[in-house]
């Protein structure tokens, strides 16, 4: 069951790789990571740096914010993190971390385009597959 989200994905095709485009570019696993580190740290303009232009307009800081307080008063306060998985959907890479909560399990799952863009943010029960 889906507890929060907000999410789009796009059809525009990311540019392709320039020149000095970096051969260490970061992965959709640690974008994922860092996003819910700055979440669970209480950053939450820090964990939208990422976000395309639909994900800026849909989910403010302080809407991720309140989405993530709800979130925790559903199934308690975060305890700790499970090693993402990475699922390719299309364009975008679906990377899904297991969460504990301190009720009940769930997941954080991020949408990341080839650019690195986040695409699509979700709090969820744990063992909503991904679509």
């Amino acid at each position: 069951m889906l507890i929060a989200a907000a999410g789009c994905a796009t059809s525009t095709a990311a540019p392709p790789p320039t020149e000095t485009s970096s051969p260490a570019a970061v992965t959709p696993n640690e974008v994922a990571l860092a996003t819910l580190n700055d979440i669970v740290q209480g950053d939450p303009a820090a964990a939208t740096v990422n976000f395309d232009q639909t994900m800026r307009r849909l989910l403010t800081p302080d809407a991720l914010q309140r989405t993530w307080a709800t979130y925790q008063e559903q199934l308690g306060p975060y305890q700790s993190q499970g090693e993402p998985q990475q699922t390719t959907r299309g364009k975008l890479t679906v990377v899904n971390v297991p969460l504990q909560m301190q009720n009940a399990p769930g997941q954080f799952r991020l949408s990341v385009r080839s650019d690195g863009q986040i695409a699509g943010l979700y709090f969820l029960k744990d063992g909503v597959p991904v679509p």
